[in-house]
């Protein structure tokens, strides 16, 4: 177990590469052979938002022990503009998740047998009774979608596509393994395989 150092600077720098099993690889305080740019550069906000809830764990559990001197931090121990331009990036991409909520509310799901079932509550309002559809949500930046209940006016939204062997009026959706190998989100240039 490493030694932690300080809120940010545990921030540290992204390897380029990623490990065979798919975790990141940490190096602390330093930065991409060869460049003189931060490996957190170039992260989604998503990925950001991840990095920086791991953070938060750490900063939580250990005591704060000195700061790594580089792009995150000064000689004195002041945040660099670096730091402050990340943590500002942070702010605005909890906003906008916070936002992504309320508009695609996740599905409410149980597990019986081999297969997980999505449903979606009613939602009602000051204009009455909506009938939320469960669709795949893929969200900026992530691999995996996730079920999302879905307005009837946002139906169309790209990143939305219905579940297999799912009607699109339906309100309850049945997921299995076996009936879905993959999905196709080809109009957003990706493939996601769950096979």
């Amino acid at each position: 177990m490493c030694q932690i150092v300080c809120p940010v600077a545990l921030l540290i720098e992204l390897s380029l590469s990623v490990r065979h099993e798919g975790t990141h690889h940490f190096i602390f305080g330093l930065q991409v052979k060869g460049s003189t740019q931060s490996a957190l550069d170039g992260l989604s906000y998503w990925q950001l938002d991840e990095l920086l809830n791991w953070l938060k764990f750490y900063v939580n559990k250990y005591p704060c022990i000195g700061f790594v001197i580089g792009p995150y931090y000064e000689t004195n121990g002041d945040p660099t503009i670096h730091l402050k331009s990340l943590e500002r990036t942070w702010i605005e991409m909890r906003l906008q998740r916070n936002n992504l909520m309320k508009i695609f509310p996740p599905c409410n799901q149980f597990y019986e047998d081999d297969k997980s079932i999505y449903w979606c509550p009613p939602s009602v309002s000051a204009n009455g009774e909506t009938i939320l559809r469960p669709r795949q949500l893929l969200e900026p930046g992530k691999v995996l979608a996730r079920c999302a209940c879905v307005q009837p006016e946002l139906l169309s939204h790209p990143r939305l596509q219905t579940y297999l062997n799912c009607p699109p009026e339906a309100t309850r959706c049945v997921y299995t393994a076996d009936n879905q190998e993959h999905t196709s989100w080809s109009h957003l240039g990706l493939l996601i395989n769950f096979g």
